[in-house]
């Protein structure tokens, strides 16, 4: 099941960076958004494999539907700003964020020394991912000003006190 979600992520970071272009990011963040759903390809492909090697059956990603409904950002750009800040803030710095701190958890529990060291490469590139995320929402904050801030503030405000972990 990790393996597909990593497999679907990929999109997530096409369409990130597809945003990143649409208002204008700089190349770093290009680049950074680029090297991240490498990165999720990468993470699926190592979770197959892994999958298989401990119950011999063969698992490959499944069509992933919502991937065609790819929505757009709003045509006013702090607005557009403003949605992908919220975006970047949940999707990019606290779920990855949440992620490589799960899986760097795991990693120090396994006991197959592979595991280990697969987990805690998946948790430093979570890790990354995270960081990244910040500063897609730092750029944001920079370009959109206190508009692109209050949709942060409202977006905090509605965020459960605890993430929820599958």
């Amino acid at each position: 099941e990790n393996a597909k979600t990593e497999h679907a992520s990929v999109a997530a970071f096409a369409r990130l960076t597809l945003d990143l272009v649409a208002l204008g990011a700089p190349p770093e963040l290009l680049a950074s958004a680029q090297s991240d759903g490498l990165d999720e390809i990468r993470h699926a492909q190592l979770c197959f494999a892994l999958a298989t090697a401990i119950d011999g059956r063969h698992v490959s990603p499944s069509p992933f539907p919502a991937a065609l409904r790819a929505r757009t950002l709003p045509r006013a750009r702090t607005l557009a700003l403003a949605a992908l800040a919220v975006d970047s803030l949940v999707d990019g710095a606290l779920h990855e964020g949440v992620s490589a701190r799960v899986i760097a958890r795991l990693a120090r529990t396994a006991e197959v020394p592979a595991i280990r060291e697969l987990l805690a490469r998946l948790a430093a590139d979570e890790g990354r991912h995270a960081a990244n995320g910040w500063h897609v929402v730092d750029w944001c904050v920079r370009e959109g000003g206190a508009p692109v801030v209050r949709a942060l503030e409202g977006a905090v405000r509605i965020l459960p006190a605890t993430p929820a972990i599958p």
